[in-house]
């Protein structure tokens, strides 16, 4: 069996199957594949086997021809799933196995084509919006005695997140197209919703870590956590209806994210040692009631500074002493 696809905007718009040949393809009414184009001759094609019994497309001498990729072609090879340009017209052309009916598995219902109605794409771009706020709400500095304009502040992020949602899942839209992957705008919209609340996880988890901790014991917490989300995000978008084996796919774009972000963190503390910057770990948040978290005294805090500015002395008089040598 012989499958012929009309293709229009990556999206086949016609498929016909057949089980005997010749089929010829063109714009007259009497072609077993009619194409009603005005680039496409009355008799353009025929789909035949050669003398040596090669399934190929052949040009009938067309004005326009057959074209594979930039190059014409008089005639085409069709071994396995082959796309062309009949005229202007995109085809798809792909022999068939009579096999038997396979068993969908759970996981691969996720990748199957869905089409979703103005309903849908409402409830996701909710969802997203309302993941865009939560984050704003859940950070602490939002709560502050000096913030004064939250509403006004709730109002722009959720016009911010009501446009920058669409603009972005269309820049991945494209961004994975480029690489071959068939999905719609409503999945790259979906992905982005759900992973727009790992934003406001990563406030409650530094939220509530923040009292029991040491600030630079919750430093290092807050940095693995976004360092975790950032690298589960990156995975998921990477793997957006993806077929094959998604979760290694998934692990190799967080362990490749980690590794960048720790080199970039490595350069980053090379370059303020060079440059003498002093490293902050301090965060500073309202307290539960009466309980404000891990304390410690004046004199403690003085000590550490006064051995902080010893230790800076003691370096740069070793740099002084190298460049006067």
């Amino acid at each position: 069996m012989i499958a012929l696809r009309l293709v229009k905007d990556g999206a086949v718009v016609r498929e016909t199957v057949f089980r005997s040949l010749p089929v010829t393809l063109g714009r007259g009414a009497d072609c077993d594949f009619p194409i009603f184009d005005d680039s496409v001759s009355r008799r353009h094609a025929v789909l035949e086997h050669d003398a040596a019994g090669v399934l190929v497309l052949r040009d009938l001498g067309s004005r326009n021809g057959l074209h594979l990729g930039p190059q014409r072609v008089a005639s085409l090879p069709v071994a396995a799933l082959v796309h062309c340009l009949v005229g202007t017209v995109e085809l798809e052309i792909e022999p068939l196995r009579d096999s038997d009916t396979l068993e969908i598995r759970l996981h691969d219902w996720r990748n199957l084509e869905r089409r979703r109605g103005a309903r849908a794409h409402l409830r996701t771009l909710a969802l997203g919006t309302a993941g865009w706020l939560a984050a704003w709400v859940t950070e602490p500095s939002f709560w502050s005695p000096w913030e004064k304009g939250r509403t006004v502040t709730l109002l722009s992020q959720a016009l911010a997140a009501l446009v920058g949602l669409p603009l972005l899942g269309v820049l991945l839209l494209v961004l994975l197209k480029a690489f071959g992957r068939k999905l719609r705008l409503a999945d790259a919209l979906e992905t982005l919703a759900r992973l727009v609340w790992l934003a406001p996880l990563v406030n409650v988890v530094s939220f509530v870590a923040y009292y029991p901790l040491s600030s630079s014991a919750y430093d290092a917490l807050r940095g693995l956590v976004v360092l975790a989300a950032l690298a589960w995000g990156a995975g998921t978008l990477a793997a957006i209806r993806r077929t094959g084996n998604s979760r290694l796919f998934r692990a190799a774009w967080a362990a490749a994210l980690l590794v960048l972000a720790a080199g970039i963190g490595v350069v980053a503390g090379l370059s303020h040692d060079k440059a003498g910057e002093p490293e902050l770990d301090f965060h500073v948040q309202m307290p539960l009631g009466s309980f404000a978290g891990r304390s410690e005294t004046l004199d403690a805090y003085f000590a550490q500074l006064s051995l902080a500015a010893q230790q800076a002395a003691a370096e740069a008089a070793t740099e002084r002493g190298k460049l006067n040598e």
